[in-house]
């Protein structure tokens, strides 16, 4: 097992962190911190706070932390162990916010949105800040240069995208149109200059010397 760990200093001197690669024993070394926690810290089950990335991770991590104290014969706290706030970072934040949903001035019935209704929401979003006449526009674009029939992104499908690039950085309004602009420059750099010259003309000379 090569699990590497080291704490940090200052006022962070009471966070342990943990690096590991795949199939390095994170697993195991998180259910002797949980144990430790639970045994030697006397630190209630229910001032556990875990969060994985997956549901099956999640219920795992959490039998595993409850055999292993049956088999330490510490049952009264293997019992406790539903206490413990054990899940996907998903499922960890809805448990708090309904637990303290009248705190916060929030219904306590809450669910986590599915990507079907996200999509569906933010469908609903654009169509109300978007001009009719400028989605006619892109619609014709898209069909001008047939996105759809080579099977490529729609355009409602990239604004989604750089949204939620914009949200999971936390970028304001006015940084996401500083980027847009920004990125059409670096790539009109790799266009040659603008001409003057008028192309109806041009193509009248061409012709003319043929």
């Amino acid at each position: 097992m090569n699990v590497a760990t080291r704490s940090t200093a200052g006022r962070f001197d009471h966070v342990t962190f943990i690096s590991a690669g795949a199939g390095s024993g994170k697993t195991y070394r998180l259910i002797d911190e949980l144990e430790k926690a639970i045994v030697e810290d006397a630190v209630p089950p229910a001032g556990i706070l875990a969060t994985t990335f997956t549901v099956k991770a999640a219920t795992e991590l959490r039998e595993r932390v409850r055999d292993r104290l049956l088999a330490h014969g510490r049952l009264d706290l293997a019992e406790r162990t539903a206490e413990s706030l054990i899940g996907t970072v998903h499922g960890v934040c809805e448990r708090l916010l309904k637990r303290f949903a009248f705190e916060l001035g929030l219904s306590p019935q809450s669910n986590v949105m599915s990507i079907d209704d996200g999509a569906r929401f933010f469908n609903q979003a654009l169509d109300r800040v978007l001009p009719i006449d400028r989605v006619r526009e892109m619609n014709a674009y898209v069909r001008r240069l047939g996105i759809l029939d080579r099977g490529l992104p729609t355009w409602q499908s990239l604004v989604k995208a750089i949204a939620d690039k914009a949200r999971e950085n936390n970028l304001r309004d006015d940084a996401l149109r500083a980027m847009g602009k920004h990125n059409a420059d670096d790539l009109l750099a790799f266009l040659p200059a603008p001409s003057n010259e008028d192309p109806t003309q041009a193509l009248v000379d061409i012709v003319t010397r043929t």
